[in-house]
């Protein structure tokens, strides 16, 4: 996966004014330390190269992370299929994003990406290596200083919208955008942004989480579920609803057990391990 090095930056992060929604306001500043993150969602094919890369995840684990019951009718919807020997992008999905994919898969997947244990994905800071909402929201709208602090995506620069009503879809008929697509770019030339595929961020989604303290602090991640939602927090908008949604600002969440047909992740990585890395 391609990646894209931010710098630490003052961030503008939320919204403030009358008709905003709750759960964006205030408008607030953070500092953020630089960082590495997907320049695209992660993609089938890279998905399917991580679960050919470990041992034998059992049934119950797949389950946790994308597949479905015998008798639910998104079977359809996943993107991979294995041959008893190795996981394949069915026909046609292999660059278009992973979807499908619950908080657990995502996670899953950024411990394995950075060189741990992917089997920690149920622990308290298995999400580590996912983005934290503050991370995903400066990387979809740039710093304090860009101009408006982020572009505003439109039917034109986004793949949004594009459900039609009464449609039903399979894993080769969804109207994804493949994820080196120019579409949704933000500032700093990451594709899909807005638009394509809600992606997971670390964060317990918390509706007040911006009128805590917690908010303000650098680097901020909403690490405690001190409201008991139960749900963790996606950004971005997707190819199915309006381009409302698609707002760098916008803030919803899901149970980390979901998946959906709108539905993908990006990560981050570790500076110290890439560092570590063969060159």
């Amino acid at each position: 996966m391609r990646c894209a090095l931010l710098p630490a930056a003052e961030v503008c992060i939320g919204r403030t004014g009358s008709d905003v929604p709750a759960d964006e306001s205030p408008e607030h500043l953070v500092r953020l330390d630089c960082f590495l993150i997907d320049a695209e969602p992660v993609s089938t094919t890279a998905y399917c190269r991580f679960l050919n890369s470990i041992e034998n995840p059992t049934a119950l684990i797949l389950n946790d992370w994308f597949l479905t019951e015998g008798d639910d009718d998104r079977q359809l919807q996943v993107h991979q299929s294995s041959d008893d020997q190795r996981w394949l992008p069915r026909p046609g999905t292999d660059r278009v994003p992973m979807v499908m994919v619950s908080w657990f898969g995502a996670a899953a997947y950024s411990l394995w990406v950075n060189g741990q244990d992917w089997r920690g994905y149920l622990e308290e800071n298995a999400g580590r290596f996912l983005p934290s909402e503050a991370e995903w929201e400066y990387a979809a709208r740039g710093s304090s200083s860009d101009q408006h602090c982020g572009a505003v995506a439109t039917e034109l620069t986004a793949a949004c919208g594009r459900h039609m009503s009464g449609a039903s879809y399979d894993a080769t008929t969804m109207p994804l955008a493949a994820v080196n697509e120019e579409l949704g770019m933000s500032p700093f030339g990451l594709h899909h942004m807005g638009g394509n595929v809600w992606q997971w961020c670390r964060d317990w989604y918390d509706e007040a989480f911006y009128k805590r303290p917690e908010s303000l602090e650098r680097n901020p991640v909403n690490t405690c579920n001190t409201c008991n939602t139960g749900i963790r927090s996606e950004r971005g908008g997707s190819w199915v609803g309006p381009v409302e949604l698609c707002s760098p600002t916008y803030r919803r969440g899901r149970a980390p057990s979901a998946r959906g047909r709108c539905l993908g992740f990006r990560c981050l990585t570790d500076l110290a391990f890439l560092e570590k890395s063969p060159k």
